[in-house]
This record gives C-alpha cells, sequence and structure tokens, in this order.
C-alpha cells in the first residue's frame, strides 16, 4: 500500500498523532509534525472558538519556519478536526461506515481512540 501523494516525503514514520481532548494544543502539534508525523488536535479545544484561528496561524508560522531552517527534515501535515466523541451529540459508530468507505478508496485506514464496541473495532 503506497502513501496518498500528500503525505510522501513528510513523514519520518507513518503515524497519525491522536487528537486528545483538552490536552492537545498547538506546541504539541508543531512537536508532533517536526518529528515527521501527521499532528492532530480536537478543533474543539480552542476554546472560544475565535481562538481556533489563531491556533492555526501559530501552527502554520512555526512549522513554515522550521521548514525553512531545517529543509532537509521532513515536516508533517496536521488535522485540526474531532475530539474523540466528545465534541457532540453525535455517536462516533456513525463514523464507522465512512471510514470503510474511505479505506476502501484508498487503502488507508484512519482510526483514533476506541470504540466502546469491541464488535465495531474490530471490523473497522
Amino acid at each position: 500500500m503506497s502513501l496518498p501523494a500528500l503525505l510522501e516525503g513528510r513523514l519520518s514514520i507513518p503515524v497519525v498523532a491522536s487528537p486528545l481532548f483538552i490536552s492537545s494544543g498547538p506546541d504539541l502539534v508543531v512537536a508532533q509534525c517536526q518529528a515527521g508525523v501527521v499532528g492532530s488536535f480536537p478543533a474543539l479545544n480552542a476554546r472560544p472558538a475565535p481562538l481556533l484561528g489563531d491556533w492555526l496561524d501559530q501552527v502554520d508560522e512555526q512549522l513554515r519556519d522550521f521548514a525553512t531552517s531545517y529543509p532537509e527534515r521532513p515536516v508533517a501535515p496536521y488535522v485540526a478536526a474531532g475530539a474523540g466523541g466528545h465534541a457532540g451529540t453525535q455517536s462516533p459508530f456513525a463514523l464507522v461506515q465512512e471510514i470503510r468507505r474511505r479505506r476502501r478508496e484508498d487503502g488507508v485506514g484512519r482510526r483514533s481512540g476506541r470504540p466502546a464496541d469491541a464488535r465495531v473495532s474490530r471490523r473497522c
């Protein structure tokens, strides 16, 4: 299985860091990306909500500076998305079909955390 084009040459190892509710923020994401793994944080961690734009700008600026200072080192991308089931009223199991569909399309499985139902986990 090959990596999606977005990730080619940008990873030290093919790892996506889990978004940690409350704990993940710009500093952790920058460190993850500088280490060559896909960084992530739940967008919900940026509170109040307008702070999210500042966090994204901060991460982008620091990663751009790092890439300029260390052009020989990979700088992985990052994502700011869900919060491991903490971000709304939708059940995380609603994502299972979407995860399966995307894995069939590009061959890459994406999961973080652990569904409470082990039967669902095995089928992802």
